[in-house]
């Protein structure tokens, strides 16, 4: 559509809402639609006085300015500078250019009560973009009431990218990276580069913050919506060669948690975190525990392993909390107190780690899932478990990032 106005819609929010706004303008721009929106100008924004130029853009240079309403809005200087100049604009022509969109309920000066709103509580960002693009092309003052209206047909946003569907069925919307990027911001604010943290019970409550549900997805970028079967598991786990998908994350005491059937007893861990999200990991080291006394040799397997690897296991079951031995899970019947008891399936596989044992989380789509960079991680962490110590995370970190280079993995859609 043509538009005298340099940009037909200006974005004003908070930096801590960032990640919202910019899938909407993404969405938009993916559609022509001129959005100003910081990171898309930076080259325009570079050496200007951007209290002057700001202030055209939010006053005479857009058709209309979408504000992002939060308690992080009401409390920045630029924000509010953004805001009295596009009030001063809505003032001066008494026309419907400003467009609240609320993520939470705080109240903003000079925004009134009674002004129509859209919400993040029933609208999603591509749901946002899309109501947008028909105020531009329609200007229908029909549209805010229409959709906050019709909040049964609407996802559900839960968090930064991520939907819950009518169905009750997940959506992710953005690269699994940025996913577990944005999880890692949360669980661990302010961390940039490498962290260490060796408190078992905080560690524990940050990847309760981590791993909260939901951690697969029903519907994802590349996916038609119709189609059955297959789910998104952004968080994996990978060590040596070996990986596995995070899909269930239980706490088990304090210091301990579950990733499947894996019991790991914590001892400390090691946040990564880049500006490239595709590089961020999460390094943990485990803690050696107690075999469960199920009748079996336990050291003689325990010495048998160790000839052929760096760590020991036990694999053992659980039925209602009494101990059994992974060969009567197999065969759907254990001996307790004497007595043979049919299991009727509700028996649960363990595996316990007799010795020390260390690992990475990470994106499935991260540079660590591949052939090159998790063989490198595999010895690293082997030579750590065998007590060879020449070799810290710090030191090998640079040797990381070169095999990135090296191999210049570029992102797919198939990698989202």
């Amino acid at each position: 559509m043509s538009s005298t106005y340099e940009f037909e819609v200006s974005f004003s929010f908070a930096g801590e809402d960032r990640a919202f706004v910019k899938e909407v303008a993404s969405y938009l721009v993916e559609n022509n639609v001129k959005v100003f929106y910081d990171e898309f100008q930076e080259i325009d924004l570079w050496g200007k006085d951007l209290y002057v130029y700001l202030d055209e853009i939010y006053r005479k240079k857009s058709r209309y300015c979408v504000v992002f309403i939060s308690k992080h809005y009401k409390e920045k200087l630029w924000t509010n500078h953004e805001r009295e100049s596009a009030q001063a604009r809505a003032f001066q022509e008494n026309s419907e250019y400003i467009l609240p969109f609320r993520l939470d309920d705080t109240e903003i000066p000079g925004i009134k009560p009674t002004t129509g709103y859209l919400s993040s509580k029933n609208i999603s960002s591509q749901k946002l973009a899309e109501a947008i693009s028909k105020k531009i092309n329609a200007g229908s003052p029909q549209l805010i009431e229409e959709l906050s209206d019709d909040t049964s047909k609407v996802d559900t946003v839960i968090e930064n990218g991520v939907v819950k569907r009518a169905n009750g069925e997940y959506e992710i919307k953005v690269r699994k990276y940025d996913f577990v990027g944005h999880r890692l911001a949360k669980a661990f604010p302010g961390v940039r580069e490498l962290v260490w943290y060796d408190n078992p019970v905080d560690i524990l409550k940050r990847l309760k913050i981590l791993l909260r549900d939901p951690l697969e997805f029903e519907l994802y970028p590349g996916k038609h919506p119709d189609l059955i079967g297959g789910k998104a598991t952004p968080f994996w786990w990978f060590r040596g060669g070996g990986s596995m998908a995070i899909d269930d994350f239980k706490i088990i005491n304090e210091t301990k948690f579950l990733l499947g059937m894996h019991e790991f007893e914590i001892n400390r861990i090691a946040v990564y975190r880049s500006n490239r999200e595709y590089q961020s990991f999460i390094y943990f080291e485990t803690k050696a525990e107690t075999p469960i006394n199920t009748g079996e040799d336990i050291e003689r397997s325990k010495e048998f392993q160790l000839e052929y690897r760096s760590y020991a296991i036990q694999q053992y079951g659980l039925y209602k909390n009494v101990p059994i031995k992974r060969e009567e899970i197999d065969d759907g019947s254990a001996v307790i107190n004497n007595e043979v008891v049919n299991l009727a399936g509700e028996a649960v596989s363990r595996i316990r780690y007799l010795t020390p044992y260390n690992f990475i989380i990470c994106a499935q789509s991260s540079i660590y899932n591949t052939h090159e960079s998790d063989r490198f991680f595999g010895d690293f962490m082997d030579d750590i478990l065998r007590g060879n110590n020449s070799r810290t995370l710090e030191s090998i970190l640079p040797d990381l990032l070169k095999i990135e280079r090296e191999k210049r993995i570029e992102f797919s859609e198939s990698d989202l």
